[in-house]
């Protein structure tokens, strides 16, 4: 089975040289092949994902997921989501993830979301402005 998920962006709120920047980034849309391949992380059955993601190089990694489909969650760590379930763990050629703890809560929670209305700046328009910063 292939699962898809189009990209998403997030909008973080990151303090620098005394001012507030909102840095829109952009999550890679990656495409999952869910396999039968099962294995059992605290109480959730996870199944098995497998994606590539392409790298600015032309070069691609190969990204290997357990992914309980039970919880409907479609998150996951280091921008890797949309496998169909949260990603429990996940591992690429230079690091792994693994959750150690999940608690799920019955009762609403308040979010505070982040003015909008204010102007947004790029991942790489905040990259630059770092790296000047830094020098």
């Amino acid at each position: 089975m292939l699962y898809r998920v189009p990209s998403k962006s997030v909008i973080r709120q990151v303090h620098f040289e005394n001012t507030e920047y909102l840095v829109k980034e952009e999550y890679p849309a990656f495409e999952w092949k869910i396999l039968d391949e099962t294995k059992q992380i605290g109480q959730y059955t996870c199944y098995k994902a497998l994606a590539i993601k392409k790298l600015e190089n032309e070069k691609s990694i190969p990204i290997e997921a357990w992914v309980a489909t039970s919880l409907p969650f479609n998150y996951g760590p280091a921008n890797y989501s949309g496998a169909g379930g949260l990603i429990l763990e996940l591992k690429t050629e230079v690091f792994i993830f693994r959750a150690s703890e999940i608690r799920l809560f019955d009762d609403e929670r308040e979010i505070d979301f982040i003015d909008t209305d204010e102007e947004l700046i790029s991942l790489s328009e905040w990259n630059a402005l770092f790296r000047r910063g830094r020098n």
